[in-house]
């Protein structure tokens, strides 16, 4: 409800403001239309002409030279590009200025007579379009003479066909010399990489890599094999080796020195020399002490005798082992046994060696076994090298052919399918779409020119606007007073006639609530006033007057404003007597200065206009004059001057209970209603409220009384 309301309110609103500045708005969209009008009639027809144009793409030639390095060097030759023209490209070349160039010198060789734009205006005339889903161009040039425009379109699209021919042609020159002269470089390539891969098996060994992968697994399996076996053989000699150590309780060496001086003649004599002076020497220990001179004597034999042996031991073995005299003579049991010990130490040995080389062995086939991985990359790498390489010469071979095939049998790739015509209607001016435009921007400059004038305009125009700009209670709203009313109802007192109407029932409104205001009071005297002059104040005033005496009460209406009284034209007074000459002399008699106009009512005009109208109003006369009328009348409505033109209203503001303010839309002013209100707050004036004057019944339809 809420947003019905708002819109209403809106639409009420909008509708004001329609009314208001109507006139001013009609007169723009009026002068817009004859203004559109006229520059229609000025514009020449413009016709429309069209060609069409095919291009068929040589995709199997375009395949040809769809190698990268070709296509990079047709790019830098100004070929054709990239992998091959577009519909759009070929669209801009159409229309670029070398094509329209060549076209206008063929035209101005042809027609030498006819005058042809530059080159730069018809790129911006020319204009070309791809028809949708299609290989059509379509070549469109707008003129005010379709038979030139015909000739220019025509002789564009011979010469761009042409164009298109030899570049074309030349393109496939191009493109067979640029693949001849790589020829060569891609068989060249071709040899080198055979000759890595040949010169790469060699370093390795790799006839067949399958064969050398499998020689190798087969030589780690055997080798493996054999260390296997060795491994068990050291182990048995080395137990053998051990048992007969223990067995004989002698270590290698002294085994060792035993068989050599056992199997030499001269050592064995000197060994058993030795050997019975030792026993000799043993008998005389027994017999004598050892200090004994034969002692003595055979420990120096037995020295000598250990000198020559170990002397000959040495030369004989080319040997020096320190003390290698055995303790004692051997069997030759024991000396078999010493022997056997020997060769079972030397088996161990040589068994040792052995596993060393076949460990070592099988290192080397493990190693080149772990390499077998990058080795095979390697390969893989050169043979797929390789095999790119010969790919590539054997497609650019055939390319070449293919090429020189179809450079021989080379066709147009544009074709004109329709040759240049005219439209029969003129595409420009476009009157039905021209109207619309003029018809639209006449609106809109309306609607603009009454926008900005409801802007600019500083004054009040609606009723809300007055209520929120005062905040007053709202004590009625008089209507205007409608046309055809006015010839027969008095303009300025509608309440004298006793018809009823909606502008005498806002009077009796507005007489009733300031009634219900000050009920509680044996008199009343209150004051109207309003911001500016011509809100109709002194026309309420004595309208008001009217309905308080139609109801019985003694009403007295003065005419306080001292500046521009009105009140004896409404009334149709004379003034020459009035409030100012009772203020200014006290021998003037105040009954005959008082208007008699019923039995009620009675009319106190303004009187001569003082030089100084503050003075007086500010008087004690003033205050006396109110206090002694006060007693002869019910009410005393006091008309006084706008807020706005001075203090007057704020002087007589002291001498009354109240006053009310009306205000007038389109009269009033925001910039003087904000001015009323300061003053009204300053001086503390007691705004019974606001009475809203000369309200249209069409725009303020919530503000009005009506009666039929």
């Amino acid at each position: 409800m809420a947003s019905i309301s708002k819109l209403n309110e809106l639409f009420t609103q909008s509708i004001a403001i329609l009314q208001r500045r109507w006139l001013p708005g009609l007169f723009v969209i009026v002068t817009t239309l004859i203004t559109g009008g006229f520059l229609l009639s000025q514009k020449t027809p413009v016709y429309r002409v069209e060609g069409h144009i095919i291009y068929e793409q040589d995709n199997k030639s375009l395949s040809l030279m769809g190698l990268t390095s070709l296509a990079k060097k047709l790019t830098q030759s100004g070929g054709w590009g990239d992998a091959g023209l577009t519909l759009e490209t070929e669209k801009r070349i159409i229309t670029s200025l070398p094509i329209l160039e060549d076209t206008l010198n063929s035209l101005k060789t042809k027609y030498p007579d006819l005058d042809f734009s530059s080159s730069k205006n018809l790129k911006h005339q020319i204009k070309t379009t791809i028809v949708p889903s299609t290989k059509i161009i379509r070549i469109t040039l707008d003129s005010s003479s379709p038979q030139l425009a015909k000739i220019i379109i025509d002789e564009l699209m011979k010469v761009y066909s042409q164009t298109n021919f030899l570049s074309t042609k030349k393109t496939y020159a191009e493109a067979r010399r640029f693949i001849s002269q790589q020829l060569p470089n891609y068989k060249q390539k071709v040899i080198s990489y055979e000759k890595s891969i040949r010169l790469f098996k060699e370093r390795f060994g790799i006839s067949d890599y399958a064969a050398y992968k499998n020689q190798l697994n087969s030589n780690i399996s055997r080798i493996q094999g054999e260390i296997d076996d060795s491994e068990i053989q050291l182990s048995l000699l080395s137990t053998e080796y051990s048992d007969l150590q223990k067995r004989l309780n002698i270590d290698i060496n002294t085994a060792l020195q035993v068989v050599e001086i056992n199997q030499s003649p001269l050592l064995s004599d000197y060994h058993q020399n030795l050997l019975e002076l030792k026993r000799k020497l043993s008998d005389l220990e027994v017999e004598y002490k050892k200090n004994h001179p034969k002692i003595l004597k055979l420990k120096d034999r037995i020295r000598i005798a250990n000198k020559q042996f170990r002397s000959n031991f040495i030369k004989y073995t080319n040997s020096n082992r320190g003390n290698i005299i055995p303790p004692r003579s051997v069997s030759e049991t024991q000396e078999t046994l010493y022997e056997n010990l020997i060769e079972k130490k030397t088996s161990i040995e040589a068994s040792k060696e052995k596993l060393n080389k076949l460990k070592k062995q099988y290192n080397l086939y493990s190693n080149q076994i772990l390499r077998l991985p990058r080795i095979k990359f390697q390969l893989n790498s050169l043979e797929r090298e390789l095999s790119f390489s010969i790919s590539d010469y054997q497609s650019l071979n055939k390319n070449l052919q293919e090429l020189q095939l179809s450079e021989k049998r080379m066709v147009p790739n544009v074709k004109v399918i329709e040759q240049a015509q005219a439209s029969l209607y003129p595409v420009s001016p476009n009157k039905t779409a021209y109207s619309l435009q003029v018809i639209v921007v006449g609106l809109l400059l309306g609607t603009s020119t009454i926008l900005l004038l409801e802007i600019s305009d500083n004054r009040i125009n609606r009723v809300n606007e007055i209520r929120g700009t005062f905040e007053y209670p709202l004590l009625c709203t008089i209507p205007e007073l409608p046309k055809k009313s006015k010839q027969q109802v008095n303009t300025n007192l509608p309440m004298l006639s006793k018809a009823q109407s909606s502008l005498n029932e806002g009077y009796r409104v507005l007489q009733s609530n300031i009634n219900l205001l000050i009920s509680d009071r044996a008199f009343r005297i209150y004051a109207l006033t309003s911001s500016v002059p011509q809100e109709g104040k002194s026309t309420t005033s004595a309208n008001l007057a009217l309905a308080s005496a139609e109801i019985g009460y003694s009403t007295l209406l003065i005419d306080a404003d001292l500046r521009r009284p009105s009140q004896h034209h409404i009334w149709e007074l004379s003034n020459t007597l009035g409030l100012a000459n009772i203020l200014a002399s006290r021998d003037i008699d105040i009954t005959k200065t008082i208007n008699r106009i019923n039995s009620k009512l009675d009319v106190l005009t303004s009187g001569t206009i003082p030089p100084n109208p503050i003075n007086l109003l500010a008087s004690n006369r003033m205050s006396d004059f109110i206090h002694e009328m006060s007693s002869k009348y019910n009410q005393i409505i006091i008309d006084t001057p706008p807020i706005g033109v001075g203090t007057d209203t704020t002087i007589l503001s002291k001498l009354v209970e109240g006053v009310v303010l009306v205000a007038r839309p389109g009269v009033l002013t925001r910039n003087h209603a904000k001015f009323s209100l300061e003053i009204i707050n300053q001086s503390n004036i007691n705004i019974y409220g606001l009475v809203i004057n000369g309200c249209k019944i069409d725009r303020e339809s919530g503000y009005y009384y009506y009666y039929s």
